[in-house]
């Protein structure tokens, strides 16, 4: 059902996405939602976060199609983990 919203979504290039993903990994804040999460370490959610950004529309950040199944065997971690790691990045 439509209420007539319109929403914007702002291009972002999947190298700009991954510096703001470095960025906020350094804050104490995100630091500590990522440990109450029990979320994998910076480097682990740097790795995963890298897979997406290259299975990325290069121009606009969009159409990522790549299962969650490929990006744990690619990094080398379970499916589970990386799960938990896209929870984490969409908190």
């Amino acid at each position: 059902m439509s209420r007539g919203y319109s929403v914007a979504v702002t291009v972002c290039r999947p190298s700009e996405w991954l510096r703001a993903v470095e960025f906020a990994l350094a804050l104490p804040s995100v630091e500590a939602l990522r440990r109450r999460l029990r979320v994998a370490g910076a480097p682990t959610v740097l790795k995963a976060s890298r897979e997406w950004a290259s299975a990325a529309d290069r121009r606009t950040g969009r159409d990522v199609a790549i299962s969650h199944k490929t990006v744990a065997q690619r990094i080398g971690y379970a499916e589970s983990t990386v799960k938990r790691v896209m929870r984490f990045l969409t908190a």
